[in-house]
């Protein structure tokens, strides 16, 4: 049997959405205590992958969030503002923002512009339970070379195989990577040719394919 995601607190400044009463006592306090954890929790979350995660009613209430979370919606994300603890969509980007709001267990994810238009925040939410949605934020300009699992532990390489094998999956090619580490060209070769054996494979779209499972954020 599903149980029900507990509720979670109104925060300070913001109204209580689709005339729920406010809480008080015991239940006001379980509630603030499971808001301070979420909030922690995306802390923690913000720390391993750098994505900001912040739980709304389907108001748009501001329950919980992680520290840097305002700065990615309301300073970064055109037409999109913080009023008295509800977060708001203006003009053309207000259904797209509801749509947000209303996600099932199923993600929905939409693509809002930048202040300066260099750019998009990818937002992606799922309902937490039938008042609160979870969403998760990051700036598409903000993201960094892919990070794996040990290959040197998974694959045997050696580090300087495993530095290589890294670049090349980011896009470098085998001169780039020999001016970026200071070597020479036939160096990088060697070490390429290595990894391919290492690995089984003859080229860099199956060395993605096969590493591919280890990727981490």
């Amino acid at each position: 049997m599903e149980l029900d995601a507990p509720a979670l607190a109104v925060p300070d400044g913001a109204q209580a959405s689709g005339g729920d009463a406010v809480r008080t006592g015991p239940e006001q306090r379980a509630a603030d205590m499971l808001a301070e954890a979420l909030r922690a929790s995306c802390q923690t979350w913000h720390c391993i992958d750098g994505k900001s995660r912040i739980f709304l009613t389907r108001d748009g209430d501001w329950l919980a969030s992680d520290e840097q979370a305002e700065a990615v919606l309301v300073d970064n994300i055109a037409g999109l503002s913080l009023d008295q603890g509800r977060l708001r969509a203006n003009g053309k980007m207000a259904k797209r923002f509801d749509r947000l709001l209303k996600a099932g267990r199923e993600p929905v994810t939409i693509v809002m512009p930048k202040k300066d238009w260099e750019g998009h925040v990818i937002l992606r939410s799922s309902a937490y339970n039938d008042t609160t949605v979870g969403v998760l934020a990051y700036d598409s300009e903000n993201k960094a070379d892919a990070e794996f699992a040990s290959l040197e532990e998974a694959f045997g390489l050696t580090p300087a195989e495993a530095n290589v094998v890294h670049a090349m999956v980011n896009g470098y090619s085998a001169a780039e990577i020999a001016e970026d580490r200071n070597l020479s060209i036939n160096t990088v070769r060697v070490h390429l040719r290595h990894c391919y054996e290492k690995l089984g494979v003859s080229s860099r779209e199956q060395l993605w394919r096969k590493i591919h499972p280890y990727f981490l954020i």
